[in-house]
C-alpha cells in the first residue's frame, strides 16, 4: 500500500512539473520599448494609415476657404464713468468694437515618403481685415476714453458726443508638419505632428472723437492712430482625429499648441487737448515675448479613390478656434494696462487633391 502511495505521488509531483513549465509565458519576439519589424506587428494596428496611390507622385495640395472672426481684447472707444444714485454706483456703460467675419484662405502642399507612412506637410494662412465702428450723441458728461490718449483719459469739462474707430488686422501664418497617421482601431485614424510654427501679424488702430470742451474753443477731435508690427517663430505640436462612421465619411477633430518667440514693434500718434493748449505725442516701444497659441477645430469629412486608385479627392468642413496670447501691444499710457488677447474663430471649407 505504502508502495502505490510513493509511485502516486511521485506521478502528481511530476505531471504539476510538467504543467507548471509549459503553463509559463511564452518570451516575447521583440524587445520591449524598441523598434519592431512588420512580421512583429499585429496586422493592421498601428498600419500606416494615409493616402495610399498605385504609381502616384505622392503629393497633395490643398485650399481652403475661410470666413473668419477675428476678437481682441482691450479694444474699446470708450466707457462712461461710473456715477452714484442715491449713494449707490451705477451701470458702466462700454462702447465697445464691433468686430466683423471677413473671408481669408489656406493653401498647403505635402508629400509622403515611402518609409513608414510618414510625410510632410506647410501650410500658408492669409487673413487681411478692416473693422469699423462708430457712435454718436453719447449722453454722458463724464466718459473716459481708452488709455491711448496718454494724458487726460477723462473729460470731466466737456462732452464727448461722437467716437469712431477704425481697425486693421493682417494674419499671415506659416506651418511645416511631419507627421505619421496611423490606425487606432477599425474606424480611427490618428495624425500626430510636430513642426515650426512662424509668420507676421500686423495691426492699426485708429480713433477720432468730436469732443464739445470750453477751454478749447469748442468742438475739437483728438485723435489716437497706434501701430504695431509683429513677427514670431517657434514650434508646433498637435494631433488630427479622424473617425469613420462610414466607408467614405468621417468626423474630424483637430487640436495642436505652439509655444512661439514674439517681437513687437508698436508706435503711435496721439492728438488732444488738455486744459490750456493742443499737443501731439509720438512713442515708440520694442517688446519680445515667449507666446502661446492654441488652435482647434471640428467638423466633418468625405474622401474617395479616383481612376483606379491613381488619385484621391477629399472635402471638410471645420469650425476653428484659434487663441493668440497676449497679441495686443499697442502703446498705453502710464496707467498700468494688461495686454489682451487676439481670439479667430470661423468656417474652414477644405478641399485636398492627391496625384
Amino acid at each position: 500500500m505504502m508502495s502505490f502511495i510513493k509511485r502516486a505521488s511521485l506521478l502528481f509531483l511530476a505531471w504539476g512539473l510538467t504543467v507548471g513549465l509549459y503553463s509559463q509565458e511564452e518570451p516575447l519576439a521583440y524587445e520591449s520599448g524598441h523598434s519592431v519589424t512588420a512580421d512583429q506587428m499585429a496586422s493592421g494596428y498601428n498600419a500606416p494609415g494615409r493616402i495610399d496611390l498605385k504609381d502616384g507622385w505622392n503629393l497633395w495640395m490643398t485650399g481652403s476657404f475661410i470666413y473668419w472672426q477675428a476678437l481682441e481684447q482691450e479694444l474699446y472707444l470708450a466707457r462712461s464713468e461710473v456715477s452714484f444714485l442715491d449713494g449707490y454706483p451705477t451701470h458702466q456703460k462700454y462702447y465697445d468694437m464691433s468686430f466683423g467675419f471677413k473671408p481669408g484662405f489656406k493653401a498647403g502642399l505635402g508629400f509622403s515618403f515611402d518609409h513608414d507612412g510618414w510625410e510632410l506637410f506647410t501650410r500658408y494662412t492669409w487673413l487681411h481685415m478692416q473693422n469699423k465702428t462708430s457712435y454718436s450723441n453719447l449722453d454722458s458728461t463724464y466718459v473716459i476714453i481708452p488709455s491711448f490718449y496718454l494724458y487726460s483719459p477723462t473729460y470731466t469739462d466737456g462732452t464727448l458726443s461722437y467716437a469712431r474707430s477704425r481697425w486693421h488686422l493682417s494674419v499671415n501664418m506659416i506651418d511645416l508638419e511631419m507627421a505619421r497617421s496611423f490606425y487606432a482601431g477599425t474606424n480611427l485614424v490618428l495624425r500626430p505632428f510636430v513642426g515650426p510654427k512662424g509668420g507676421w501679424i500686423k495691426q492699426r488702430y485708429l480713433e477720432t472723437l468730436t469732443v464739445n470742451n470750453a477751454s478749447a474753443g469748442g468742438d475739437y477731435r483728438p485723435y489716437y492712430d497706434g501701430k504695431i508690427k509683429s513677427w514670431k517663430v517657434g514650434a508646433r505640436a498637435g494631433c488630427n482625429l479622424n473617425w469613420f462612421f462610414s466607408h467614405d465619411f468621417r468626423m474630424e477633430a483637430d487640436l495642436a499648441a505652439s509655444l512661439l518667440y514674439a517681437h513687437y514693434r508698436s508706435s503711435f500718434t496721439n492728438y488732444s487737448f488738455n486744459s490750456t493748449s493742443y499737443y501731439t505725442l509720438t512713442g515708440l516701444k520694442k517688446v519680445n515675448l515667449v507666446q502661446p497659441v492654441f488652435e482647434t477645430a471640428l467638423g466633418f469629412g468625405w474622401g474617395a479613390y479616383l481612376g483606379d486608385q491613381r488619385c484621391h479627392l477629399d472635402l471638410s468642413a471645420l469650425y476653428e478656434f484659434q487663441v493668440y496670447l497676449c497679441e495686443n501691444q499697442f502703446l498705453m499710457e502710464y496707467i498700468t494696462h494688461e495686454s489682451g488677447d487676439l481670439y479667430l474663430h470661423g468656417l474652414t471649407v477644405s478641399m485636398r487633391f492627391d496625384f
